[in-house]
């Protein structure tokens, strides 16, 4: 294949609409989905719910350590060093599981609901899969397919919505939720594999892996920081007000907010 001019303005354009597009429909989605099965959940079940992902969510600001900036920003990658990280964020991931798994115990003592040591310990499986979705989606990014970007991850938040739907319908309550949102990384990490290119080979990390995480961990902290902060809200209401309060600010807030995530 090879290599076209590119017009930086006309690639920036073309790239505003079809991730502006591919984020429309995704707060579509998300909110369609989450009014469909408000009337099938008590407020305590969406409680519940949105403080076990939510603790999920905060660990998620780990993903990859900045692995992600350094596959945008240094276009010289060989395969062999793209698949080292790939499998890095994925093993990751897997340390991430195991790590919810020890302080899950010691979150539902300290939230009084033992309910939520098995919701924590599902909600964080979804770390190994943005894990090993981290490296193909920001190959995207950097190489400007933006339609395909956008593709996946409205396909992946349209299997979330679909399986949100017909597990709470179900009869799933809050455990619908939960799978749904697992269900998101896995949709992604399917997308990803039939739509996007990069194959990863059976390589493990290296000293090349080790110097771009070091470089991109500086630039995660940013993230790390604001995941913390962007779901400490859940964590206190949940704790101190209870699961029906919390459930009926969870869906304030996200039917609140859609508007200014579209713009």
């Amino acid at each position: 294949m090879t290599e076209r001019e590119i017009d930086p303005k006309h690639e920036m354009k073309r790239g505003l609409w079809w991730m502006g597009g591919a984020t429309l429909a995704m707060r579509l989605l998300d909110v369609g989905g989450s009014l469909l099965v408000l009337q099938f959940l008590a407020p305590s079940e969406v409680g519940l719910a949105a403080l076990a992902w939510s603790i999920a969510v905060a660990m998620e600001a780990f993903n990859g350590l900045g692995v992600g900036q350094v596959v945008v920003r240094q276009r010289e990658l060989s395969h062999g060093e793209l698949s080292g990280l790939f499998w890095f964020c994925t093993l990751l991931g897997v340390a991430g599981v195991a790590v919810a798994g020890g302080v899950a115990p010691l979150l539902a003592v300290f939230y009084a609901d033992w309910r939520l040591y098995p919701m924590i310990l599902v909600s964080a499986t979804k770390l190994v899969f943005v894990g090993a979705a981290l490296v193909p989606l920001q190959l995207l990014t950097r190489d400007l397919h933006f339609k395909t970007a956008g593709a996946v991850q409205t396909l992946a938040t349209l299997g979330e919505a679909v399986t949100k739907v017909v597990l709470v319908v179900a009869g799933f309550g809050a455990w619908g939720l939960v799978l749904a949102n697992v269900a998101r990384g896995l949709f992604l990490c399917l997308a990803l594999w039939r739509l996007a290119p990069f194959r990863p080979a059976l390589a493990f990390p290296d000293a090349s892996t080790r110097k771009a995480v070091a470089f991109g961990f500086r630039t995660a902290l940013a993230s790390i920081i604001y995941h913390g902060y962007r779901n400490l809200d859940y964590l206190l209401i949940g704790r101190f007000l209870g699961l029906r309060v919390l459930g009926i600010y969870q869906t304030a807030f996200q039917l609140g907010m859609t508007p200014l995530e579209i713009v």
